[in-house]
């Protein structure tokens, strides 16, 4: 049975005849960065006492996408990042309330090497048996900040992760071959790039957001009908209440210099902090105690050969 269509087949003449070629460089490097994702504790804020522990699962839209089954990556130029980007990323959260509308937590992410696409064609695989994974965590704060609605919420949130980026060096073996203008294809780059080494550099990758909510449903009592002596409800007991919410914020990530023409630069790493902007829109339920929640995240990188596409954001959990 044939099971390849005409989109497959376009798409798979398009990475042999040109998507799949990449400039000559002396050196190539690959690193491992972080996609983005949006804030831990985005969603309906806490009330002072409440702990809200929750599963996260963020995923890349990528925009270079001809199809969506088949990811294509864009054509390398020299001087360009190349890096490999988590398709999928999962991680999880423990945040508690504090007084004041303060909230304190920490969050831990991983990816794994095999979920990850390169950025542009050309970028080399880590060898056999070298393959690394991503995992970052940090700690985090959010001011929820009291605007006479109960309905309304608008809050700041800022968190700190920290991460080791691997980057993966290889060194041309034909200078001839890899200083002519000639292009390389992908199959012709593995077997003329040899592996030198594995680097590594830990960095900070702040993440901060301002979030904007309205909330439908049960909500917490105000101060001027909550009654202290009175016995504290059980959550599994509470109504539903629902926020959708747009968020504006701020991230980092990480780039390189995946192509670089200049032999001298081979002692050195290339990693340096990639900073984007972003737009989320999203929803936060809570029922009871349990916590369902997604949003959409719209990133806009500072770097033109780095394109993360839409990334979709899962939450489930329990408020208590």
């Amino acid at each position: 049975m044939n099971r390849f269509g005409p989109t497959s087949l376009v798409l798979l003449v398009a990475l042999l005849v040109g998507g799949a070629c990449s400039p000559n460089t002396i050196i190539r490097r690959t690193a491992l960065i972080n996609a983005p994702q949006s804030p831990s504790r985005e969603g309906q804020p806490l009330e002072r006492g409440d702990v809200r522990i929750t599963g996260h699962v963020s995923g890349l839209n990528t925009s270079d996408s001809g199809d969506y089954f088949l990811f294509v990556p864009g054509v390398a130029e020299i001087g360009d990042p190349g890096v490999l980007i988590p398709d999928l990323q999962v991680g999880a959260s423990v945040w508690a309330g504090l007084p004041a509308g303060l909230e304190f937590g920490g969050q831990l992410y991983y990816a794994s090497m095999d979920w990850a696409d390169p950025n542009v064609s050309g970028v080399l695989p880590f060898p056999r048996g070298m393959e690394e994974d991503l995992l970052m965590g940090g700690l985090g704060l959010r001011l929820n900040i009291d605007v006479d609605n109960p309905h309304a919420a608008l809050g700041v949130l800022a968190e700190v992760n920290v991460a080791s980026i691997p980057e993966a060096i290889f060194i041309c073996t034909d200078e001839e071959r890899c200083t002519s203008d000639e292009l390389i294809d992908s199959f012709e780059g593995v077997a003329l790039y040899e592996f030198d080494r594995v680097e590594h550099e830990t960095f900070f990758l702040p993440n901060l957001a301002l979030q904007f909510g309205w909330r439908f449903g049960d909500l917490p009592p105000d101060d001027d009908t909550f009654d202290p002596s009175a016995p504290p409800a059980d959550p599994y007991e509470v109504g539903m209440s629902v926020m959708p919410f747009i968020t504006l914020g701020l991230q980092a990530s990480v780039t390189n210099t995946g192509f670089e023409p200049d032999l001298s630069t081979l002692p050195e790493d290339s990693l340096e902090t990639l900073w984007m902007g972003y737009l989320g829109f999203g929803v936060d339920a809570v029922l009871g105690g349990f916590v369902l929640g997604g949003s959409m995240l719209i990133p806009v990188e500072g770097e033109d050969a780095i394109d993360f596409g839409a990334v979709f954001n899962f939450r489930i959990g329990a408020q208590l």
